[in-house]
């Protein structure tokens, strides 16, 4: 018996270290799949292309419609409006990867290596992705409506710790540009932002609760019906800002960060807005709308 555990041990162990190895040129579609390979405008749609290794690989339109790419090699690669819905990117390293206008509606990038990509005017629309390496990227335009991000981490600002979680952040620099991103309706709730540029941004109707924001520019952004209960606001610039419906804090367990630094001059705010205990919008600079 114990010579076959270890007959079995060792079966295992070596299918495992074969799923591991890098794999060379792979035909798929009738398409060579390699670094650096031209695939602009080609049909992969619903291909499997688990780890394929496709760095500097040019797909510049291609229709990648429900293809599978977990834990593909895309550094660097051109993915600009490519056709990625509902595409599995799980793992996939995007790093530096140029994603500017392709439709990602759907897709599913948990784990996903963001590290300046470039994503602006993409469309993140029901995207789910969770816990990201999103250093310096740029979503500045992009289309993040119901969006689920949650827990991802904007490097920028300083560390936080979620329980159960690494710390994420701890990065000097100005944080992600999301300015003028749609992200009404999407879940960023315990989303690190500390520093981010998310001025004119459409936040309506945003899970925000928990939250870093930190030094964030929030200058004329779209807050109107957002749930930011206990997110942190500590020096953020929420001029212009509209505020209305906005919830700051759980009825019952406020914890809301808002401080003097934070600049609230010429926001906008109703009745409805929920404010932390001791804090005086009025004094703040806010305008409350009839």
């Amino acid at each position: 018996m114990d010579l076959i555990l270890v007959a079995l041990a060792v079966f295992l162990a070596w299918l495992w270290m074969r799923s591991r190895i890098r794999r060379g040129p792979q035909t798929v579609n009738n398409y060579r799949v390699k670094p650096g390979a031209d695939l602009s405008g080609a049909n992969l749609s619903g291909a499997k292309l688990n780890r394929a290794q496709l760095s500097e690989a040019n797909l510049e339109g291609a229709n990648l419609n429900g293809a599978s790419l977990i834990e593909a090699k895309l550094e660097q690669a051109n993915l600009a409006g490519a056709n990625l819905v509902k595409a599995h990117l799980s793992g996939a390293e995007l790093s530096r990867a140029d994603l500017s206008g392709a439709d990602l509606t759907g897709a599913v990038l948990w784990g996903a290596c963001l590290s300046e990509a470039d994503l602006s005017g993409a469309d993140l629309t029901d995207v789910l992705l969770s816990s990201p390496d999103l250093g310096a990227v740029d979503l500045s335009s992009a289309v993040l409506s119901q969006a689920n991000l949650t827990r991802a981490g904007a490097l920028g600002g300083p560390p936080f710790k979620v329980p159960g979680y690494e710390y994420l952040g701890g990065n000097p620099g100005p944080g992600v540009d999301l300015s003028w991103a749609d992200l009404s309706g999407a879940d960023l709730s315990e989303a690190n932002f500390s520093g981010a540029n998310l001025s004119g941004a459409n936040l309506a109707g945003a899970h925000l609760s928990h939250a870093w924001f930190a030094k964030a520019d929030l200058s004329g952004a779209d807050l109107s019906e957002a749930n930011l209960c206990s997110a942190n606001l500590r020096g953020a610039n929420l001029r212009g800002a509209d505020l209305s419906g906005v919830e700051f804090v759980f009825r019952r367990y406020p914890g809301s960060v808002l401080n003097h630094k934070a600049d609230f001059a010429s926001s906008l705010a109703d009745h409805n807005t929920v404010w932390p205990k001791g804090f005086d919008p009025v004094a703040a600079g806010v305008i409350f709308e009839d």
